[in-house]
């Protein structure tokens, strides 16, 4: 009974339906995503030390929605196992994943007119100050007299 536990605590799931779901920061400790997503745009931050060394698996059932990947510089995209029905690619900005020697990222699943975006250094940064959890967490670092670590989480504490 534990090892089912932990199996479903190990993947982390994402719902979304006609809306923009962000998960910035220090959001999870999890490898394995499962992103699912109707006419949505979803944004997951990839970036945190707190993710465990290892592969990260992403299986993307998407229709029509955006999946915006934060990651590393130095990471690697292996988008062979994705399938692309309609319209639709991974793009990539400022992110050459064939620089290697960083965490390997396996997108899985299949993308129904839609697409997959990847980016990381600059564009990742700017992508999460322009939200309003960065907003938040600038205001609460501001109080407590730290800097704030949502713009780049694999650099503070």
């Amino acid at each position: 009974m534990n090892e089912l536990v932990g199996l479903r605590e190990a993947q982390v799931q994402i719902d979304a339906s006609h809306e923009v779901v962000r998960r910035l920061g220090h959001w999870t400790t999890a490898r394995r995503f499962l992103v699912r997503a109707r006419r949505s745009a979803v944004v997951i931050d990839l970036r945190s030390r707190l993710i465990p060394a290892g592969e990260v698996e992403i299986e993307l059932d998407a229709t029509r929605s955006t999946v915006k990947l934060l990651v590393p510089d130095q990471a690697e995209i292996d988008e062979w196992a994705l399938a692309f029905d309609g319209r639709g690619r991974v793009k990539r900005t400022f992110h050459d994943g064939r620089i290697g020697g960083g965490r390997k990222i396996r997108l899985t699943g299949s993308v129904r007119n839609g697409d997959v975006r990847v980016l990381s250094g600059g564009p990742a940064q700017l992508s999460v100050i322009f939200s309003r959890q960065f907003f938040v967490d600038a205001r609460r670092a501001n109080a407590a007299g730290r800097v704030p670590d949502l713009h780049d989480p694999a650099a503070h504490r």
